[in-house]
């Protein structure tokens, strides 16, 4: 399957799971309690995935090409028990697809220093959104990621290889710096790392292409 055909299946799909009702939030959608956040479990990385607008709903919705992982991660709303591989049964009952729900990890960390970007460009946000597992690759997931609104002057990704010129050109999912300095904090309180996981970009004149 291609990525273009897998990208508009994904993308039907996600209109299909909305239309039924099926959340990737805790039932209630509140924000959890700070020691509930974090989890051991599977999820979807999207801390450097692009993304491309949603064919289906393009000006709220971008499709993000993420990673499957396993490991402590953090999510401002969704429960352990909702993190991980779940399989959907969409209507008629013919097609099933395997969901798990984007959170936030280091697991990239060790070789993607953190990018900030300060740019009105826009950018999505895909903590605690809904993923589709690629069928034919299981390391890999689609998630239906919502445009940051409002949009900050200023975002951070690990993204880009730290060339700020594709704060504009990229649509990448990422965070407030206010956002991802409390899923930081809240993982190393919770992992107790013997030293700080992540490193920002240097100043960008000192970066060569």
């Amino acid at each position: 399957m291609s990525q273009a055909i897998f990208r508009l299946c994904a993308a039907l799909f996600f209109t299909a799971l909305i239309a039924t009702g099926v959340q990737a939030q805790s039932d209630d959608d509140e924000f959890l309690d700070d020691d509930e956040r974090v989890c051991v479990s599977q999820f979807a990385l999207c801390t450097s995935a692009p993304c491309i607008p949603d064919p289906l709903n393009p000006t709220e919705q971008a499709l993000c090409t993420c990673e499957v992982a396993y490991g402590p991660n953090y999510a401002a709303k969704t429960e352990c028990k909702h993190r991980g591989h779940k399989p959907i049964r969409l209507p008629g009952g013919l097609v099933s697809v395997a969901q798990v729900v984007s959170t936030y990890a280091f697991i990239q960390a060790p070789t993607k220093p953190v990018m900030t970007c300060e740019t009105n460009a826009p950018w999505t946000d895909c903590l605690d959104a809904l993923c589709i597992v690629d069928p034919e690759n299981p390391l890999k997931a689609l998630c239906s990621c919502p445009y940051a609104d409002p949009m900050t002057e200023t975002f951070v990704t690990y993204g880009g290889s730290c060339n700020t010129n594709t704060c504009e050109s990229v649509i990448w999912s990422a965070a407030t710096v206010q956002a991802f300095q409390a899923g930081s904090d809240a993982l190393i309180q919770a992992t107790r790392p013997e030293k700080k996981p992540y490193e920002f970009c240097p100043p960008q004149e000192l970066v060569t292409q």
